[in-house]
């Protein structure tokens, strides 16, 4: 009778370190788990930035994908970018004319880790994420 004792006390002992491990994959991959909504506030901030400038420009030009690639190294993404809409292409620029709308969309992808609980390697997913906005051309153009 004594040996069932000893031996039930040793798998409580088992379970315990297994409900620890599982315990610790959890609080380490919820650790990583703000990355997919810090990263899309990042894309959220650079895709505002950008509207703003086409709105306040009227235009769609080098320095358009200059501020993309100076707020993309700020914040350490790498977004692809989309304008849409009412769009005059005028030499090398693309205008948009008063009221016209336009849209502007960023692009990424975030790494999203999850910590097995047995030790082995982390296992990775990728999330694509995506933000939109609406503009307004605020610029008459007249040729």
């Amino acid at each position: 009778m004594e040996n069932k004792g000893l031996s039930n006390e040793g798998s409580v002992y088992i379970s315990d370190l297994f409900r620890i491990l599982i315990f610790f994959s959890i609080l380490v991959s919820a650790i990583f788990m703000p990355t997919p909504f810090i990263r899309y506030m990042h894309l959220s901030n650079i895709c505002e930035v950008i509207v703003d400038s086409i709105q306040r420009h009227g235009v769609i030009d080098d320095s358009t994908y200059e501020l993309l690639e100076k707020l993309s190294k700020l914040y350490n993404v790498n977004p692809e970018m989309t304008v849409s809409g009412n769009l005059q292409t005028y030499g090398s620029d693309i205008r948009v004319q008063l009221n016209d709308e336009f849209e502007v969309s960023l692009k990424d992808t975030v790494e999203l880790f999850v910590i097995l609980p047995k030790l082995s390697n982390r296992l990775s997913v990728e999330l694509p994420i995506e933000k939109t906005i609406l503009g307004r051309g605020r610029y008459y153009w007249r040729d």
